[in-house]
C-alpha cells in the first residue's frame, strides 16, 4: 500500500477521506413544495414517515411536518336507544268527564181549565176565578142555574183528572125531588162557580134551560 500512495497520491487521499467519513451519509429529498427535506438515515429514499397512529404527515408552509389524523371509518358511534313510552297506570283514576251535566227534566204543570165568564151573578155572590180551590164536598148539592138565572137543578158529583184537577160537574137537570131528572155532565168552560160570605156556592151555566135539558144523558163509567 505504501507503494500505492507513492504512485497515486490522489487516489490515496480519496481512500483516506472515505475511511474517516461516517458509515452512511444522510439522504437528501425534495418536498412537494420544492423545499429540501432531510430523510433520516436508514429509511429508503422517497419514503414518507408514518405517525405512530397510522396517519400520514404533511408539510406545513413553515417547513414543519404535520400529522393529519384520518377518520376511523370503521368506528361507529353508539346511537342512543329510543326511550320507551311509559305504560299507563292501571290504578290511576279515570279523568273526569268534561261534559256538562244533563239539565233536570221538569214536568210542566197541568193546565187549569178556564171557566165561563160574563155570567149573570147571583145577588151577594162573587165568582171564583180558580176552579181548583173548591172541593167535591163544597159543591155537592149546590144549586145550578141556567144562563137566564133560573134554578134548573142540583150538583151531584165533581169529577177530577188523574192529576187531581177538576174535570167536570155532574148535575141533575129538571125533575122534582130527584124524580124525572136529566143527569148531564158540564165542563168547566160551560159553568161559573159563585160564592157568598157564608161559604154557600151556586153554579151558573152559560147554557140556557132548553140546551141543558137537551144535553146527552151522562152515565157513570163501569168500575
Amino acid at each position: 500500500m505504501e507503494k500505492m500512495f507513492k504512485t497515486h497520491p490522489i487516489a490515496a487521499l480519496i481512500t483516506t477521506v472515505a475511511l474517516l467519513a461516517p458509515p452512511a451519509f444522510a439522504q437528501q429529498g425534495t418536498a412537494p413544495d420544492g423545499a429540501n427535506t432531510t430523510i433520516p438515515p436508514g429509511l429508503p429514499p422517497h419514503t414518507t414517515p408514518t405517525a405512530p397512529d397510522g396517519t400520514s404527515p404533511t408539510t406545513s408552509p413553515t417547513g414543519q411536518v404535520d400529522v393529519q389524523t384520518k377518520p376511523d371509518l370503521g368506528a361507529t358511534a353508539d346511537a342512543p336507544a329510543p326511550s320507551a313510552a311509559p305504560a299507563p297506570d292501571a290504578t290511576a283514576p279515570a279523568p273526569a268527564s268534561s261534559a256538562a251535566p244533563a239539565a233536570p227534566v221538569t214536568t210542566p204543570a197541568p193546565e187549569v181549565p178556564a171557566m165561563a165568564t160574563g155570567l149573570l151573578a147571583p145577588e151577594g155572590y162573587t165568582q171564583i176565578a180558580d176552579f181548583t180551590v173548591v172541593t167535591a164536598d163544597q159543591l155537592k148539592g149546590a144549586e145550578v142555574r141556567s144562563a137566564e138565572g133560573k134554578d134548573v137543578g142540583r150538583v151531584t158529583e165533581l169529577r177530577s183528572t188523574s192529576a187531581g184537577l177538576p174535570e167536570a160537574l155532574i148535575a141533575d137537570i129538571g125533575g122534582f125531588l130527584g124524580l124525572g131528572a136529566h143527569t148531564v155532565q158540564l165542563t168547566p168552560d160551560q159553568i161559573g162557580i159563585f160564592k157568598n160570605d157564608s161559604d154557600n156556592f151556586i153554579v151558573v151555566s152559560s147554557l140556557t134551560e132548553d140546551v141543558l135539558k137537551s144535553l146527552p144523558a151522562w152515565e157513570a163509567p163501569a168500575q
